[in-house]
């Protein structure tokens, strides 16, 4: 720490645009950012921020130990991280003074570092519900080919009718300057994670991907009940069910996975699973699993990293995805998807959830993908009127 004067610890509550998925319905994002003033005047910051109804830790418990964080740090003490969120910030914090992350300059401006990859796809980010079709819509408009559809919230049948009505209506959309899109053209042996930019693929229309996510909320009666009936509809309008990448925690008992994925001809895809159990690889047969869902806020960088060298091992890839962090927290997992996981499609385009963030101008994805090195943090300021000081030592 001999690089940095000043830490800071300060609490932010952010205004949501609407209601997160599967958390409860929270319209305001709660966290905390950690500010090391440095020497050269410079500023470095990352976020810690528990998420509700699925972090392990409270947002109390994360901001004692920042305190605690900061101070170990400011007296030369090897600190104790014990929650992913807090060890996911001093993580990227370090990582940022050695050069990895992004620095602030002493006009508050941000001056992001170079990565190894100038871009990282994103997948868009629905509800199967009411607003589903226009959400929809203006995701592909955006240039989203790779979309994950949230369920498990009505019932299956219901579910997989608005699942298959949005696949059965992306045989025809085309959009203004002549992009297109389909569900017909999906073969089975091109996948989103094959990292080839949409403008060279080999047909001429975008082929739609949907990475559908139950959150453990059916049962195996239930999933299977919402596989059939999907696949039902997908077949009587000629839509490819290859168009489904993989169906994420579609069952309430994990180990019931690898039946779900016998009967349903679906691959899956692990999140709560891999965070729940350390040995992930005993609840089903590797070759069912399309991919991980990795969330280094709820895991931490230290688990996450383990994490990806054994589905590294196993030639399952690993998908980075958000927790609905800040554009401080996002940026970060942004650069490290573009290292890691350079040419898998990333759950990262959650910044428009904010009604307003605490950077300006906000992070926005362009033509479903964020820039490394641009990212929106190119001139970014932070929202000192949403920022509350916490706590801040003088580091000798």
């Amino acid at each position: 720490m001999e690089k940095v004067r000043r830490l800071s610890v300060f609490r932010y509550d952010a205004p949501l645009s609407r209601p997160l998925p599967g958390a409860n319905g929270i319209l305001s994002r709660q966290g905390f950012l950690l500010l090391a003033e440095c020497r050269d005047d410079t500023t470095i910051v990352s976020e810690a921020a528990p998420l509700p109804g699925f972090s392990h830790e409270s947002s109390e418990e994360a901001q004692s130990e920042l305190i605690a964080l900061i101070k170990d740090l400011a007296g030369n003490r090897e600190p104790t991280t014990n929650s992913p969120s807090v060890e996911f910030a001093y993580q990227s914090l370090l990582r940022e003074l050695v050069g990895v992350g992004t620095s602030v300059d002493h006009g508050g401006n941000a001056v992001p570092n170079k990565s190894d990859k100038t871009t990282i796809r994103l997948n868009g980010l629905l509800s199967a519900d009411g607003e589903s079709p226009a959400r929809f819509r203006d995701l592909l408009a955006r240039g989203f080919a790779t979309l994950k559809v949230k369920v498990g919230a009505g019932t299956p049948e219901d579910d997989a009718v608005i699942v298959g009505n949005l696949l059965a209506s992306g045989r025809e959309v085309v959009l203004a300057g002549g992009e297109a899109y389909s569900t017909t053209l999906v073969s089975t042996t091109e996948t989103a994670f094959s990292g080839v930019p949409l403008a060279q693929s080999s047909s001429r229309r975008n082929p739609i991907r949907l990475r559908l996510d139950a959150n453990r909320r059916w049962t195996i009666e239930e999933a299977l009940k919402f596989a059939k009936t999907l696949r039902s509809i997908l077949r009587s309008n000629n839509v490819s069910d290859s168009c489904v990448e993989y169906f994420e925690e579609p069952v309430r008992n994990p180990f019931d996975l690898e039946a779900f994925a016998n009967e349903s001809g679906f691959s899956v895809a692990l999140d709560e699973s891999v965070r729940d159990h350390p040995d992930w690889t005993t609840l089903v047969d590797p070759s069912f699993v399309a991919a991980i869902v990795v969330k280094p806020t709820l895991l931490g960088f230290v688990r996450t990293e383990a994490n990806l060298l054994v589905a590294r091992g196993l030639g399952i890839p690993s998908v980075i995805s958000s927790s609905f962090e800040s554009g401080v927290g996002l940026y970060s997992l942004v650069k490290y998807a573009a290292k890691e996981m350079p040419d898998v499609v990333a759950g990262l385009a959650t910044a428009d959830w904010f009604a307003r963030d605490v950077t300006t101008p906000q992070l926005r994805s362009v033509s479903g993908a964020y820039s490394v090195v641009n990212g929106g943090l190119t001139d970014v300021r932070l929202n000192w009127d949403m920022l509350d000081l916490v706590h801040s030592v003088d580091v000798t």
